[in-house]
């Protein structure tokens, strides 16, 4: 797990449950008989990024942006919207 405030590294147990995330940390007693475990050594885990203010007109299309920014791991954006207000 990459805590991407600290950029501390550290092992860490990752439950998902119905296609999100249910726990992470070291227990293992979320573990059962019917649960998958994937062995993730040597792989990194790391939250979505967000991008908190993004202008994406400027350089970019909106569509161009997200497809070179979600292959890198930005999940969210949010973007300025004052172009679309000077347009009406």
């Amino acid at each position: 797990m990459v805590n991407v405030y600290t950029g501390e590294v550290y092992q860490a147990n990752v439950a998902v449950f119905q296609d999100r995330i249910a726990y992470v940390g070291h227990s293992r007693a979320m573990v059962g008989l019917r649960t998958e475990i994937i062995d993730a050594s040597g792989c990194y885990l790391t939250p979505g990024f967000i991008e908190v203010h993004t202008h994406p007109w400027i350089i970019y299309t909106p569509a161009s942006m997200v497809e070179a920014n979600l292959t890198r791991g930005t999940t969210t954006f949010v973007c300025d919207n004052l172009f679309f207000y000077e347009i009406f």
